[in-house]
């Protein structure tokens, strides 16, 4: 598993955790979380966070640590903090490619050069 922070509307930090504002709700990131969120900026291995989580707070409690960060990465997903993606050797153009569907996708959309390929101006692109 792989993942990377999303953009938030704002954010506050204090004492290691963190308000973030996500749409039009406020959540609460604890330090873990917090520094989870702030860890991959990029896409980040799993397990690569886990390493550094547990360098930073110790290993979890009764868990394993690889286990728990992707507990804690699920959770972060549900609230819009983070994007999964599947295993590093999924590659395109040399970018990870996340098992999100992309904005500019509709699920209907059957075209396999994707929304607006025929438009003059050519099909739509990431920016």
């Amino acid at each position: 598993m792989i993942a990377r922070a999303r953009p938030v509307l704002d954010r506050v930090d204090r004492d290691g955790e963190a308000v973030v504002l996500v749409g039009d709700r406020a959540v609460r990131l604890s330090a873990v979380a917090t520094a989870a969120v702030d860890a991959c900026p990029d896409w980040t291995d799993a397990d690569d966070l886990a390493a550094r989580l547990t360098r930073r707070f110790g290993p979890p409690p009764g868990a394993d640590a690889a286990r728990a960060t992707r507990a804690v990465l699920a959770e972060l997903a549900r609230e819009g903090l983070v994007e999964l993606g599947g295993d590093r050797s999924v590659t395109t153009s040399g970018s990870l490619l996340p098992t999100l569907p992309r904005p500019d996708r509709r699920p209907d959309d059957d075209s396999p050069a994707g929304p607006g390929a025929d438009d003059p101006r050519g099909p739509m692109t990431e920016t």
